[in-house]
């Protein structure tokens, strides 16, 4: 009677007798409290599909079968690992970050896995824990759910394997405890722990890690940086389908600066702002340049538009400070490119010492726009008035040429004539498209 038992909450037979997991625990539970009824409720169940199907029960797992091996279970191909198998790992827990609520990773001697252990008790990084539960096809790589955790001790963190960034980014370290190096570009506190922002080849990266309170998080800025931790991933769980990289560093001691920014960027020569793109002997993505500019125009948060005698420059920043146009500002932050130009991104500000002056836009054309001038410049342009839509008051949008290409924009309306409209527009930063912006 225990052999028919333990295989009903085995089989899973194609359509009409294909049991889901609450069903079969729900079996399970009957039979726990009747025993007097197992072998009734066994052979009543297996002759009704039998007699419905007209064809054996299929087992979708093997009697006994039972899942040692941590990477036995993240190989897993989706179909089977939501078939629901035995599992039984004991291994070290590498992370269990307090915004997981409970879920925790676990690496065994032959890898890691993720463990759905929502709102259940919070392991620590260390703790040497035996994990009881069934496969599930998991929103990105298969996890372990329904999990019973047992705590035999402590064992040392498993040695961290050393990856390019590359294989990090493809998402095939889902879980695994990696060692990486990178650039901090951003850190900020998120409740009790660290958000690092890093950058390696190109790619950008995020890491967690537990900090205590008045940690000099902004002397991490600018340093290149040697970090363990264990792979994770942001993903979309209706496809299944990796969004961006995340690492949860489990101690500051797994945190290790490798090259310090050596000098406050600060006191760095100041570059003139259309020559950030420019050869220079000493130029460096993974380094912070120093620029001063007159804001012409901001959306705290997101970015600031920089003008001096050179040009302008789009700076990227996520500062709440508002600053108004005219102000004289000094910016630090790293170069870098979008859209073919060049932009200064997770950039610092502090005011300059200059007075506000007032911003007068510079005439263009659209010819000069599209040969790629006047990139992030404040402009004023000359066009026909061919359509008016008002909106919030004086907005107005304009199209219009003497001649081909045509363009168009969004501005205020300073001045309008029967057939000529003199338009005061924002900044143009993108090539062979103009965009524009008002204040």
């Amino acid at each position: 009677m225990t052999f028919f038992a333990k295989n009903l909450l085995d089989f899973i037979e194609p359509e009409t007798c294909n049991l889901n997991i609450g069903h079969r625990l729900k079996v399970t539970s009957r039979l726990t409290r009747r025993p007097e009824l197992q072998f009734v409720s066994v052979l009543e169940l297996l002759i009704v599909c039998i007699l419905m199907v007209g064809r054996p029960v299929v087992l979708a797992q093997q009697p006994g079968e039972l899942l040692t091996n941590a990477v036995d279970v993240i190989s897993l191909p989706a179909e089977k690992a939501s078939d629901s198998i035995k599992v039984s790992v004991t291994g070290v827990v590498t992370a269990a970050d307090p915004a997981l609520m409970g879920r925790f990773f676990v690496q065994d001697g032959t890898g890691g896995v993720f463990v759905d252990n929502v709102n259940g008790r919070r392991p620590e990084a260390g703790e040497l824990v035996e994990v009881s539960g069934i496969t599930y096809i998991g929103a990105y790589a298969p996890t372990i759910t329904a999990p019973l955790v047992r705590t035999i001790g402590t064992a040392p963190l498993p040695p961290a394997k050393p990856v390019s960034v590359e294989q990090l980014m493809s998402g095939a370290e889902d879980s695994q405890r990696i060692e990486i190096s990178g650039v901090v570009r951003d850190a900020g506190v998120d409740g009790s722990r660290l958000a690092i922002d890093l950058v390696a080849g190109g790619y950008r990266f995020r890491a967690y890690v537990i900090v205590p309170a008045g940690f000099q998080l902004q002397k991490l800025i600018g340093s290149q940086v040697l970090i363990r931790g264990t792979a994770a991933e942001a993903h979309n769980r209706s496809l299944r389908q990796l969004i961006i990289v995340q690492v949860y560093i489990p101690t500051l001691t797994d945190l290790m600066v490798e090259k310090p920014e050596l000098a406050n960027p600060f006191d760095k020569p100041l570059i003139p702002l259309n020559k950030l793109a420019q050869f220079r002997r000493d130029n460096s993505l993974a380094q912070r340049v120093h620029v001063r500019g007159v804001i012409t125009l901001q959306k705290p948060g997101e970015y600031v538009f920089l003008q001096d005698a050179s040009g302008g420059l789009q700076v990227q920043n996520r500062q709440l400070a508002i600053f108004s146009p005219g102000e004289v500002v000094e910016a630090v932050g790293f170069p870098s490119f979008e859209n073919y130009l060049p932009v200064l991104q997770d950039a610092t500000f502090r005011k300059a010492q200059e007075l506000q002056v007032p911003v007068k836009p510079k005439p263009a054309s659209i010819e000069e726009l599209q040969n790629g001038l006047h990139h992030a410049e404040y402009v004023s342009l000359i066009g026909k008035l061919i359509e008016r839509t008002v909106k919030q008051g004086s907005r107005a949008k304009i199209a219009g040429s003497d001649t081909p290409p045509f363009w168009s924009c969004k501005a205020p309306i300073l001045r309008l004539q029967p057939k000529l409209m003199i338009c005061r527009v924002g900044r143009c930063w993108e090539r062979f498209r103009l965009v524009v912006l008002w204040k």
